[in-house]
């Protein structure tokens, strides 16, 4: 389903016909419909699958409910009670695709999960592998016993998860041209500091927390406008500065959504400071 809608992204994107484009998104909505139709439980959970008579199976894995989250399946009505059971079960992905358990529980609003899973060193997952003496990502959290390989790449891919969700950076237009920057809340984390390449260039991120509230610096490439979401505390307003190289990029404020300050910035060095 997911290939079939990133496909047709591509296609709009390429300027073929719309009819193709809408034939994939078409097929793609029957995709998830037979899935809903078929393994969703009456409690909202999923299925692993059918058995020989056509009845479901009594098994609800994590993967298969991440899945339902991350790739946009599970109505919204079910989000929360998947989540619940998605963090229940802690980390039972293997390394190749716990990351869509990452954006299942991002998507979700659960960036609080989305840390918890990256720090536990006691259960498996990333922290684990240092914990254990592993410098590396294994090709299964529990590679030095069952002899697979302790340097697989394909389980870094979480770093993308922790760029997205906690450092709150992502691209959203056609080569890196337009992004958003949102750091996460609810979380134990109080800071975050990255620097992450793009098609137009590298982008800085730093957000930390106050006494006050949220402080947001950011630092665009040329040629690029960023939409910078700042959470607020206590109604408190917003100090916006910004100077691109010509010295007049100056942050303009869209309004409030969602507890959040919204703002437009270009190129450059820009602050959000939270009132005293």
């Amino acid at each position: 389903m997911d290939a079939l809608r990133r496909t047709a992204d591509q296609a709009a994107a390429l300027g073929r016909p719309k009819a193709e484009a809408d034939a994939l998104r078409a097929d793609a909505a029957k995709v998830a419909e037979a899935v809903n139709d078929r393994l969703r439980r009456p409690d909202g959970l999923y299925t692993d699958g059918l058995k020989a008579d056509g009845s479901q199976s009594a098994h609800a894995s994590q993967i298969a409910n991440a899945y339902a989250i991350a790739f946009g399946i599970a109505p919204e009505t079910s989000v929360d009670t998947i989540a619940g059971h998605l963090v229940s079960l802690k980390l039972q992905m293997g390394p190749m695709t716990a990351n869509w358990l990452l954006t299942a529980l991002h998507r979700a609003g659960r960036d609080d999960q989305v840390l918890a899973r990256f720090t536990d060193r006691t259960s498996l997952g990333w922290a684990n592998i240092p914990a254990r003496g592993g410098t590396f990502t294994w090709e299964s959290w529990e590679a030095p016993d069952d002899g697979q390989s302790l340097s697989h790449g394909w389980g870094a891919t979480a770093l993308v998860d922790l760029q997205q969700d906690l450092l709150g950076l992502n691209v959203t237009g056609t080569a890196a041209t337009t992004l958003r920057i949102r750091p996460p809340r609810d979380t134990e984390l109080t800071h975050a500091e990255g620097t992450v390449w793009t098609q137009a260039g590298t982008v800085g991120v730093r957000w930390n927390t106050t006494a006050h509230g949220t402080e947001v610096k950011v630092d665009i490439p040329v040629n690029t406008t960023a939409e910078v979401e700042v959470p607020l505390a206590g109604g408190r307003a917003l100090k916006a500065r910004g100077a691109g190289p010509d010295g007049a990029s100056a942050p303009r404020f869209e309004g409030v959504r969602n507890g959040r300050a919204i703002y437009t910035v270009g190129s450059g060095h820009s602050t959000f400071t939270p009132a005293a």
